[in-house]
């Protein structure tokens, strides 16, 4: 009986044995963003810990396979569902804030000020004219 295949691969991939490995773990993490994880989750330590690696590890791979950190696909996803909310102009802000898992409508508006440039009323009056 040998070792069950994630962990086969896991070891694999820590140990540096190629670039399928590093495209694995990837898919891996942009599997768990498409599951809706980056709802409740936002910090690389989550996933990195889901995927049995380092939040540091993590990040090099996805640098290395994409040229950008684990911390922009989380924001990505993230931001691209805060769009599509923001697009429904009878959603209050607070319950988009509620339903994307954020512990304020304050802090809400502050991620999306800080990402995107824009407060979320702002974007949604750009976008919905």
């Amino acid at each position: 009986m040998g070792l069950p295949e994630p962990f086969v691969l896991s070891m694999a991939i820590r140990n540096n044995y190629g670039i399928i490995g590093h495209l694995s773990l990837l898919q891996q993490f942009i599997g768990l963003l498409y599951d809706g994880e980056y709802i409740r989750h936002r910090d690389v330590p989550y996933y990195a810990s889901r995927l049995c690696v380092t939040p540091h590890y993590l990040s090099e791979i996805c640098k290395k396979a994409c040229g950008k950190p684990a911390t922009y696909w989380i924001d990505r996803f993230t931001l691209h569902e805060i769009a599509n909310l923001l697009c429904q102009k009878e959603l209050p802000l607070s319950e988009i804030a509620a339903r994307m898992n954020f512990s304020s409508a304050s802090y809400f508006s502050r991620y999306v000020q800080k990402h995107t440039g824009l407060y979320p009323t702002q974007y949604r009056k750009q976008f919905l004219k």
